[in-house]
Formats: C-alpha cells, sequence, structure tokens
C-alpha cells in the first residue's frame, strides 16, 4: 500500500483544492471549444473538477478502490495508467 500514496496524492489533493478554490475550476474544467483553442491541459485537469460535494466524495471512493486494486497489481500503474488514460478519455468525448 505504500506505493499507493503517492500517486492516490497526485489525484486526491488536487481535486480537493479545486473544489476548495473559488473560480478555480473555470481554468481547469473539460471545455472542449478551450481544448480545440489550444488549451490542451484541460484533457488532463478536467478530471479534478467537481460539481457538488457528492461527485467529490463518489469520484474519490471510486478512486481509492480501483487505484489500490491496481497499485496491488502492479506498483507504479495507477500512475501510468492515469497519464495515459486521462487524456484519452477527454479526447473520446472530444
Amino acid at each position: 500500500m505504500k506505493t499507493l500514496r503517492p500517486a492516490l496524492l497526485l489525484f486526491v489533493v488536487p481535486a480537493v483544492l479545486v473544489w476548495l478554490a473559488p473560480g478555480g475550476a473555470a481554468a481547469l474544467v473539460y471545455d472542449r471549444t478551450g481544448v480545440l483553442a489550444g488549451q490542451w491541459w484541460r484533457l488532463w485537469t478536467g478530471h479534478w473538477v467537481h460539481f457538488s460535494p457528492s461527485h467529490l466524495a463518489w469520484n474519490l471512493v471510486v478512486l481509492c478502490a480501483a487505484g489500490g486494486w491496481l497499485e496491488r497489481s502492479r506498483a507504479g500503474l495507477l500512475l501510468r495508467f492515469t497519464v495515459i488514460a486521462a487524456p484519452l478519455l477527454s479526447l473520446v468525448l472530444l
């Protein structure tokens, strides 16, 4: 479980900080027009934006469960998977 902590912190802490920061979500949310205008960071950062406390809580529950499973399968897999999967999911939505 040691290897899970650093990877989870890279996802949990920004999501909570974005939730707490007033107006912070506007610059990070997935916005199709913004992505097409060259704001490529939105392909990754849009996954940190949550629109309600329950949305944030449920996503964190699933992240912890799935992340724990991935890390038990192979250490470092959570980080590699999310770095690749986050923009791919966003591109599919594009």
